[in-house]
């Protein structure tokens, strides 16, 4: 296995997940973490199927939901397919489900760095950078000149997504010198 390009790991409870390249496509490794000793071993492995080829793919950010399934950003540049997945491995196998697009105006993100599920509210706060489409989605929901769109051109940012992929707030983050 060639470990992906990030930091894709995800944990919960006493479970850690992470991707991996095998071949053509992404697996999620599960790992057992026993937090007494500091520990960790192989579970099991799940085939994605979602396309690796390259580093022209490639899973952005990964997050658990429960302990069956994991929610991550998945971007393949070749054909402009930028997903929030659902990962649902309660049956034994993977199953993965689009639950919103990132690369269109209405959702700005196109890349996500990070993601977290928030279980009281059933949303989520993604960490990413402007590309395409995102200044317009700002633009229209916070005005063209407020600093929140002003800060999208250049700077990460935090947005707050519901589980549908309506964009319910962001802010700057890196707003440094």
């Amino acid at each position: 296995f060639q470990q992906g390009s990030g930091a894709e790991i995800a944990r919960y409870n006493n479970k850690i997940w992470y991707t991996a390249k095998a071949g053509s496509s992404y697996r999620i490794i599960e790992l057992d973490f026993d937090e007494n000793n500091l520990t960790t071993s192989f579970a099991t492995q799940y085939n994605t199927g979602l396309w690796a080829h390259h580093n022209q793919t490639d899973f952005g950010a990964l997050c658990a939901i429960n302990a069956t399934t994991l929610v991550a950003h998945y971007a393949n540049i070749n054909n402009f397919d930028r997903w929030i997945k659902k990962i649902d491995f309660s049956k034994g196998t993977a199953v993965v489900t689009n639950l919103f697009n990132t690369g269109g105006v209405t959702n700005p993100i196109c890349y996500a760095k990070d993601i977290v599920y928030i279980p009281s509210s059933n949303s989520f706060i993604m960490v990413g950078k402007e590309l395409a489409g995102y200044r317009d989605s700002v633009q229209q929901q916070f005005g063209n000149m407020s600093p929140f769109h002003i800060a999208t051109l250049h700077h990460d940012n935090a947005f707050h997504f519901d589980f549908s992929g309506n964009l319910l707030g962001g802010s700057p983050i890196d707003m440094g010198q």
